[in-house]
C-alpha cells in the first residue's frame, strides 16, 4: 500500500468515525416536529435518581460507641460496585462521613459482593 493510500483510508476511517459519533442532523422536511420537546435534564440521569441511602438515627453516649447500618437501594436495572471492586479498574462503593465534633468513624464493614455477568463486560 502506497503512502498516499494508507493516508486516504486513515482519513476515510476518521471521518466515518466522526460521522458515527455524531448527532444526526435534523431532517429538513420536520421529521419531528410533532415530537414533544425534552429538556436535558429530564432526561439526565444522576446517582441520586438511582442510588438511594437511608441511616436510622444512632443514639451514642459520652465517651461511648455505637453501631450505625446505612441500607443502599440501587433501582433496577443499575448496579454499583463492590469494596473491594473485582477488578483494579472499577472504583468502589464507598462509605464517606461528614467529620464532626467528638465523633470519629472507625471501621466500615462493607457486605459480600454479588459476583453478576454484564454484556458490557
Amino acid at each position: 500500500m502506497t503512502r498516499s493510500t494508507h493516508i486516504t483510508v486513515t482519513c476515510l476511517v476518521l471521518l466515518f468515525v466522526t460521522a458515527a459519533c455524531s448527532n444526526p442532523a435534523p431532517n429538513s422536511a420536520g421529521e419531528s416536529a410533532a415530537a414533544p420537546a425534552t429538556s436535558p435534564s429530564a432526561q439526565r440521569i444522576t446517582s441520586e435518581s438511582v442510588v438511594k441511602v437511608d441511616a436510622s438515627p444512632v443514639e451514642i453516649p459520652a465517651g461511648g460507641s455505637a453501631e450505625a447500618v446505612i441500607q443502599i437501594t440501587v433501582r433496577s436495572g443499575y448496579h454499583i460496585n463492590a469494596n473491594p471492586p473485582t477488578y483494579s479498574y472499577l472504583k468502589a462503593t464507598a462509605l464517606e462521613v461528614s467529620p464532626a465534633d467528638g465523633v470519629s468513624l472507625g471501621a466500615v464493614k462493607y457486605p459480600n459482593g454479588l459476583t453478576k455477568k454484564f454484556s458490557f463486560a
